[in-house]
């Protein structure tokens, strides 16, 4: 017998109609990343092991999968993955997404220490968002884990929490002698 701790994902639910709130917020963002000399680019295949770094030490030490290697060529085929840059083309932050059908689905977003707290992941959630409704979406899914408030916060100011949970994940078992 023993004691198990769970780290739980919740739902989100963006509709088209924040798509003017969206482009507001991506103009301010572009403006502000490009004055500090950061720029977007699109997913390539020879960005992998980069993104993939960036994503093992900041989305969730716990459980990271390593989902682009499967899917790689599609992802820079379909643009499925923005990534930003600063001046000395270093990616900082990534982006995933996926869109089946006409409903997009937000995966990861990670964003270098370096450049917390400076708008990063907003700047690329908006342009991400942007990005699946101009292509026939009328809804976006995301989930956020519940123990990262900074995402939470972010999050709903433009997603409505769906009160779905997902992904009860096993962080940690102890065993009792």
């Amino acid at each position: 017998s023993g004691c198990r701790r769970y780290r739980r994902n919740l739902e989100y639910m963006l509709t088209s109609e924040q798509v003017p709130e969206l482009k507001k917020m991506d103009g301010k963002c572009m403006r502000f990343m490009s004055k500090m000399g950061y720029h977007y680019t699109w997913f390539r295949v020879k960005d992998y092991e980069a993104v993939y770094k960036l994503w093992k030490e900041r989305i969730d030490k716990y459980s990271v999968k390593d989902m682009l290697k499967s899917r790689i060529r599609r992802i820079e085929e379909n643009k499925e993955c923005i990534i930003m840059r600063n001046k000395e083309e270093r990616i900082v932050a990534a982006c995933v997404f996926e869109i089946n059908g006409s409903v997009g689905f937000s995966e990861n977003v990670a964003t270098a220490a370096s450049c917390n707290g400076i708008g990063i992941g907003g700047a690329l959630f908006a342009r991400s968002l942007l990005n699946i409704f101009s292509r026939d979406c009328n809804k976006d899914c995301m989930w956020v884990w519940e123990d990262n408030m900074e995402s939470r916060k972010m999050t709903e100011r433009f997603a409505v929490p769906t009160g779905r949970f997902s992904q009860q994940m096993l962080l940690e078992r102890q065993s009792w002698v």
